[in-house]
């Protein structure tokens, strides 16, 4: 098995979207394969408002 590329393994992966059987996006790299779920402000209660206002 070969080993990851250096720029996956200090974490400068390079995503792509992807979807999944159920319609579903998520992100995968293109060099390594890994796998990770798309994340969105809203899932951390981003309101929009900003810190300046």
């Amino acid at each position: 098995m070969a080993a990851k590329p250096l720029r996956c393994r200090i974490g400068v992966h390079s995503w792509e979207n992807r979807l999944n059987d159920d319609g579903e996006s998520y992100l995968e790299c293109r060099r390594c394969g890994t796998e990770s779920e798309k994340i969105h402000l809203s899932d951390y209660g981003d309101q929009g408002g900003g810190s300046m206002g």
